[in-house]
């Protein structure tokens, strides 16, 4: 609802209009209302230029008050006194001191209140003015405006606004503002006024969007201000359904941006595993983590661990973007989604669940962040997928491109080979390159941090750059001797002795031409079957 602007019969568009164009504060000053318009619930308009610089029209549900805001910037420094907000000019004309010219704006019918916003403080005499008016009730403050409130009327006797109120109802209704500082100060405090409206909201706006926003908002002000009281007077109000208005679209962009934006990997990742064996090798530079799911109630945690993976289903098959669109408050829906991306490709489970192993460690205890949502392939195979993540480290951020693998059984030998020929292809210049160009094509960079090796990523940088920085990650999850016969007080003791084995029976698949590369070798021993058929009926399940 618009209530009809405060402009009488006999107004024009000369004075405050035509001459405020080059005169900011008060458009600050105004934006400064129009975010208390969507803050506070009895503010039901404010009007630019209408009855006085600024009109406030408040209503309670049961009153309405016109309160009339005039806006002071002088090139004095002094503070403002008593005798200054009386003076005349010239000494006898009266309407013309500061007191007076509020009076002035009072012309139309209803409960009034007025209001003074400047730069300049005031001093001591005039301190009860910027008391607020919920404050005043105080025996004390009672008193100060009882001693002040005369003191002005003696200086302006006879004076009374259109409407009748006199100079001491005015000062019992007068509240002081000073806003230190000027526009400046104004606008940053208008800033972190939207700042706080977007919280509430539950968005977290940027300053360069808030800069933009609360610049959009001072145009308001400035529309509203210079429109013609005369030919569209309409246009000088903003109602509190319009701003709201307004303001819910500004939501919806902020939340379109930040879902733009947003940095989809950067959250602490739940972990599952403990490590229980790990080696360091300078030359050649290889290393091996191996990782355990452990007994719970003497039974191994499969139920657990397919469940764990599961929830990384949406970061392996689902895009940066529609990540980032998607609430939190949906993450099952996520999961839904990303099943039905697995079901339209051609990874069958086993190779689905060696992933969901390299990029749950990779993500928790690397600290990654995957460069696509893409299951790498290689020379069109789905024999092994690769894994892209960029890490980071103490001299600078790494590529890792690797591969997993799971076994149901324990004859490692067709592993250990596949393992040895598919490194030998990472390190195919050809091989590089292409899945260069597909990083190139799938990967979002406004959704990762940025990065010290982005510019490998540029199809006319020199690849010896992207090899200077890869490292590759292999996992295996092996069927485990020591897990199948089940719990006991010292099997950590034999799992370690059993990953080192394994680890040694793999390397020594790998050829000299292998020692150049940066291999990282993590093994899960698994109850391989069992972990298998479970993983797969949780699958279809999800």
């Amino acid at each position: 609802m618009s209530l009809p602007p405060l402009i009488g019969p006999n107004a024009s568009d000369a004075g405050g209009v035509a001459g405020r164009r080059g005169f900011r504060f008060q458009d600050h000053v105004a934006a400064r209302f129009l975010i208390h318009l969507l803050q506070q619930q009895n503010l039901a308009q404010v009007e630019c230029e209408t009855g006085d610089d600024i009109a406030l029209r408040w209503d309670d549900g049961l009153t309405r008050h016109n309160e009339y805001v005039q806006v002071k910037t002088t090139d004095s420094t002094s503070k403002w006194s008593l005798s200054e907000i009386c003076e005349r000019s010239p000494a006898s004309s009266r309407g013309t001191s500061l007191v007076e010219r509020s009076l002035a704006s009072e012309q139309f019918p209803g409960p009034s209140l007025f209001r003074f916003v400047t730069v300049r403080d005031v001093r001591s005499d005039l301190l009860p003015l910027k008391i607020a008016r919920a404050d005043r009730f105080d025996r004390n403050v009672v008193d100060a405006f009882a001693s002040l409130a005369p003191r002005i009327a003696k200086r302006l006797p006879g004076s009374i606004s259109p409407q009748g109120t006199t100079v001491e109802q005015w000062t019992h209704a007068i509240l002081w503002e000073t806003v230190g500082g000027g526009i400046e100060a104004l606008r940053l405090e208008n800033l972190n006024s939207l700042l706080r409206l977007a919280e509430a909201d539950g968005e977290c706006l940027l300053v360069s969007a808030a800069e933009q926003i609360y610049d959009d908002l001072v145009v308001l002000a400035v529309t509203a201000g210079d429109a013609s009281r005369v030919q569209n007077p309409s246009a000088k109000v903003i109602t509190k359904g319009a701003i709201t208005a307004w303001w819910k679209q500004q939501v919806v962009l902020i939340r379109q941006r930040n879902q733009s934006f947003v940095k989809v990997y950067q959250f602490a990742t739940p972990g599952f595993f403990t490590e229980i064996h790990r080696i360091e090798e300078t030359d050649p530079m290889r290393s091996m983590a191996s990782y355990d799911a452990e007994f719970d109630g003497g039974a191994w945690r499969k139920d657990d661990l397919c469940e764990y993976l599961i929830d990384w289903l949406p970061e392996i098959s689902l895009s940066a973007r529609v990540l980032a669109q998607t609430p939190k408050l949906e993450a099952r829906r996520q999961i839904h989604r990303a099943i039905e991306s697995f079901d339209r490709s051609r990874i069958d489970e086993e190779a689905l669940l060696a992933q969901l192993l390299l990029h749950a460690i990779l993500r928790h205890y690397k600290s990654s962040e995957p460069l696509t949502c893409k299951l790498f392939s290689v020379a069109g195979t789905t024999a092994y997928e690769m894994n892209a993540h960029i890490v980071p480290s103490s001299t600078g951020d790494e590529l890792w491109l690797g591969q997993s693998h799971i076994t149901a059984t324990r004859d490692l030998a067709d592993v250990a080979s596949a393992v040895a020929a598919a490194l030998a292809d990472t390190l195919d210049r050809d091989f590089l390159k292409k899945e260069r160009e597909i990083i190139l094509q799938l990967r979002e960079p406004q959704h990762l941090r940025s990065s010290t090796i982005d510019g490998i990523f540029d199809r006319h940088s020199k690849l010896d750059d992207l090899v200077k920085v890869l490292n590759v990650p292999v996992l295996v999850a092996y069927d485990s001797a020591v897990l199948a016969a089940g719990f006991a007080d010292d099997y950590v003791t034999h799992l370690q002795a059993e990953v080192e084995t394994t680890y040694q029976f793999i390397t020594n698949q790998f050829s000299d031409a292998l020692k150049k590369v940066r291999i990282h070798v993590f093994l899960v021993p698994v109850q391989g079957p069992e972990l298998l058929d479970e993983f797969k009926l949780r699958l279809r399940r999800a």
